[in-house]
């Protein structure tokens, strides 16, 4: 494709500004290619802990032992973690987290549909378990309060009525076992009202969506502090 005169004039400003930074390197005794090499490297990233067939994908939030005891909160988690597997390129298609919750209907201890069963009844191939195990204040090293919650997941090949993830085996454990903590700046505080807590909830809620989804998909480490939205390693 033939250059244009904007575009090549452009180039030859680059290259004057790179010989131009070489010719300051070498008047100081410095090395230039350190302050390159750096800016040219790619961000870290992180692999996977399980790669995920693209095949109709269903989440179920169970919160059997009523710890979020927010049904919305709950479809939230499930339609996000979705999203971001969409986004990241990962699935294709899935269903309605209002759908699967349906599916599942009472939800009381020892009253749970099997699994596999709740994602025939939504026409998933696989479905995400998320075990909500608590969700709430939890104070840190200080004693200071911190919005925390722990929770347990898994993927099930409903077709086959096997789990994916984790793996089976003698020393696996039957599920990954997560703790996702809100960062200082977006805990609780002391004295709550209604909205803040309400917003504090939907922020960690948003946070272990990202958890959970992570887990599926390479995915860009962000240096300490930087708050900006995630990124997988494909954007």
């Amino acid at each position: 494709m033939r250059s244009s005169p904007a575009g090549s004039n452009c180039r030859w400003l680059a290259c004057g500004v790179l010989l131009a930074m070489g010719a300051a390197g070498l008047m100081h005794g410095c090395n230039i290619v350190g302050p390159i090499a750096v800016l040219a490297s790619p961000p870290p990233t992180q692999d996977a802990e399980y790669k995920m067939a693209d095949r109709v994908t269903a989440v179920y939030v169970d919160d059997r032992k009523n710890v979020l005891n927010d049904r919305g909160l709950r479809m939230f988690i499930g339609d996000r973690v979705l999203e971001h597997l969409m986004r990241n390129k990962v699935l294709k298609d899935s269903i309605k987290t209002s759908n699967t919750m349906a599916a599942a209907g009472s939800e009381r201890a020892g009253a749970l549909k099997p699994l596999e069963q709740i994602g025939r009844e939504v026409g998933a191939a696989q479905l995400i378990y998320v075990e909500m195990l608590s969700f709430g204040l939890e104070p840190d090293a200080s004693g200071a309060p911190r919005a925390q919650a722990t929770l347990r997941v898994k993927l099930i090949d409903v077709e086959n009525r096997v789990r994916l993830f984790p793996p089976t085996g003698e020393d696996v454990a039957d599920a990954r076992y997560m703790t996702v903590t809100l960062p200082p700046e977006q805990t609780y505080q002391p004295v709550l009202t209604r909205a803040s807590q309400a917003e504090a909830n939907r922020t960690l809620a948003e946070m272990i969506a990202d958890r959970v989804a992570k887990l599926f998909y390479k995915w860009e480490v962000r240096p300490l502090g930087d708050n900006s939205a995630p990124k997988s390693a494909f954007d």
